[in-house]
């Protein structure tokens, strides 16, 4: 078994249930919404979120190990919320609130279900880089958030 993939499971496994018992139920989904935001963008926009975090190329290398890691384990996970999230963007331009609903509440549940992992990939890979390279990414991944909201 690969070292990042013992590091991804060993964070998700003991961080999930500690953050549920200190937070309460549906404390998974909330935390992994900013990891997810981190999986997207990185998955999404690499080259351009390495350039803006001034990643070295060791640390672009570890980053790339991880989401390999992670795509071969939740792959089927990710490949569906890639598909609601398609799904939620028809529904919402037709104004399909109804449809809207139902899609929410099925992301919710596998957001849920991806959290711990994501909250683990996440705290790797800000582990990875330094306060200024974390400031940085955060920036890169909020402007990008932004923009993508705007019509």
């Amino acid at each position: 078994m690969r070292t990042a993939t013992l590091v991804l499971l060993t964070l998700a496994t003991t961080a999930a249930p500690l953050a549920a018992q200190q937070r309460g139920p549906g404390a998974g989904m909330m935390e992994g919404r900013a990891a997810l935001a981190t999986w997207t963008t990185l998955s999404q926009a690499f080259d351009s979120a390495a350039s803006a975090a001034s990643l070295t190329e060791d640390q672009q290398n570890w980053i790339l190990l991880l989401m390999s890691d992670v795509r071969d384990e939740h792959g089927a996970a990710l490949d569906q919320l890639t598909a609601l999230r398609s799904e939620m963007g028809t529904a919402r331009g037709s104004g399909d609130r109804e449809a809207m609903r139902g899609l929410m509440g099925q992301m919710g549940t596998l957001m849920q279900a991806l959290a711990p992992t994501m909250t683990a990939f996440g705290d790797e890979v800000r582990g990875t880089l330094s306060g200024e390279q974390v400031q940085a990414l955060d920036a890169f991944i909020r402007d990008r958030s932004t923009a993508r909201r705007r019509p």
